[in-house]
């Protein structure tokens, strides 16, 4: 694996949830600390109730990316209404954590089928992987990317989900924005012992353990609207008196071990509307500091 989590001095963040980060992930998300979490599901509660009257007539396959521990499912179900879906699919890159979704989900739902895939949906074959779930021509997909600021730091994300739409399919989109007002305080939420923990599953991968607060920058790139966390290693190997033997490629003294999409509201209208989707329904909650974005394709014959 070590010559796959690692491009451009980054230590990929998404492989952090496979193997012990799968359980880490679970705890930060019933963190009470965690208040980013909460204000995302509150933010997918009012922008779902807000938008279902846009949704038209039909049930929908729900595809959910990045589901993680499944959170989310019971505030999808029940501010969807259960009429509306048709089958549920769980997409994520961790096993662990598909097995908890589903688990979930269908200890609440024992009348929908869940069903989960292991994927990586930064991949290439993302977009035709979407297309395939749908075992008719007359099924439509409505797809959630919700909280989920990491995978959206992708650009080629938001490109797949796009190419994967036709006019019957939906987008839903939730994401805490930036103010720089808050700039600290969104940085801060990032700085949580479980968060760490986080960080360092990926760096484990490298012999890399018992990482310190201090070890990590944390920062905000306007130029790219990116939440950026970086690990010293230099720092790591003087503090523990001892050298990162796993070390692929040259010493570097940092590496990029985060990054997560924080562009303003206004900028994540735009950056959807540049990637080829219409909006449906765009709401700013101002309590949550996060949007709730409907969208679908344009420009393929929508009704």
């Amino acid at each position: 694996m070590s010559d796959d989590i690692m491009g451009d001095d980054v230590f990929i963040h998404k492989y952090s949830y496979l193997g012990k980060g799968a359980e880490i992930w679970d705890s930060i998300s019933k963190d009470y600390y965690y208040n980013l979490g909460e204000r995302e599901l509150s933010t997918l509660e009012k922008s779902i109730k807000m938008a279902g009257s846009l949704l038209g007539s039909g049930k929908y396959n729900i595809v959910h990316l990045g589901s993680g521990n499944g959170v989310e499912i019971p505030i999808i179900v029940k501010s969807l209404k259960r009429g509306k879906i048709a089958k549920y699919f769980l997409v994520d890159i961790s096993r662990q954590l598909l097995s908890l979704a589903k688990s979930f989900g269908e200890a609440y739902y024992k009348d929908i089928t869940f069903s989960g895939f292991v994927k990586d949906i930064t991949g290439k074959d993302t977009s035709s992987f979407i297309r395939g779930l749908k075992q008719s021509a007359r099924e439509k997909n409505l797809i959630f990317l919700v909280g989920n600021g990491t995978l959206m730091s992708y650009p080629t994300v938001v490109c797949n989900v796009a190419e994967s739409m036709d006019y019957r399919d939906r987008l839903f989109i939730t994401l805490e924005v930036f103010d720089s007002a808050r700039e600290l305080e969104i940085l801060e939420q990032y700085k949580l012992p479980n968060i760490i923990g986080l960080f360092e599953s990926s760096l484990s991968v490298f012999d890399i353990s018992g990482t310190v607060l201090n070890q990590y920058h944390f920062s905000y790139d306007k130029g790219i609207e990116q939440i950026r966390v970086y690990f010293n290693i230099a720092k790591w190997e003087s503090d523990n008196k001892r050298k990162c033997k796993k070390f692929i490629g040259p010493l570097k003294e940092k590496v990029l071990v985060f990054t997560s999409y924080r562009p303003t509201a206004k900028h994540l209208k735009e950056y959807l509307i540049g990637k080829g989707f219409e909006i449906v329904k765009f709401s700013h909650f101002a309590k949550e500091h996060c949007c709730g974005v409907l969208c679908r394709i344009k420009g393929k014959n929508n009704e």
